[in-house]
């Protein structure tokens, strides 16, 4: 087992979203993102899609997601039928210190259902310190993704921080 590094994208300046093409394929089963310290420039979710030959794929997306702030807050989100797979609630980079989350994307090229698996931590605008779990699902049978891409649902991802995905090798 471990884990080949299919692609990297250096967030050096303000872009809408981060797309991943050509990244998914009959080589490996399963994949690992890995989004490291990427700072948001408003307060805002980020979102997931699949894509297939290029095409942002919408409809038929689920997600659940249950975080801890350090002020012993909790958050708890929930949706489904959306066009798109919610990564983590509104949230704002306190101070840039940015998002980090590792995402598990489970067998996306099989015919049945995609899941995707979360874990990860940020410091929100009130400074505190916050992490999440999300359960994301596509429900489509198409075997063709071959990519992803993520977009913000308020402002940009900027300044730095480092996107990552890998192939877990079987």
């Amino acid at each position: 087992g471990g884990l080949f590094k299919i692609s990297n994208y250096d967030v050096s300046s303000t872009v809408s979203d981060i797309t991943f093409d050509n990244v998914i394929s009959s080589t490996y089963k399963n994949y690992l993102l890995i989004v490291s310290n990427v700072q948001m420039s408003s307060t805002g979710m980020t979102r997931f899609r699949f894509r297939v030959g290029g095409a942002t794929q919408t409809g038929s997306y689920s997600s659940s997601m249950t975080g801890y702030r350090s002020n012993n807050g909790a958050s708890d989100y929930g949706s489904s039928g959306n066009d798109y797979h919610f990564v983590h609630g509104a949230t704002n980079s306190y101070q840039d210190t940015g998002v980090s989350f590792m995402m598990w994307i489970n067998d996306p090229r099989n015919s049945a259902t995609k899941r995707m698996s979360t874990i990860g931590a940020y410091e929100n605008a009130s400074n505190y310190h916050t992490n999440f779990n999300t359960m994301g699902v596509w429900a489509n049978s198409s075997t063709s993704v071959d990519g992803f891409i993520l977009t913000r649902d308020a402002g940009s991802f900027y300044g730095h921080g480092q996107v990552t995905i890998y192939g877990v090798v079987n």
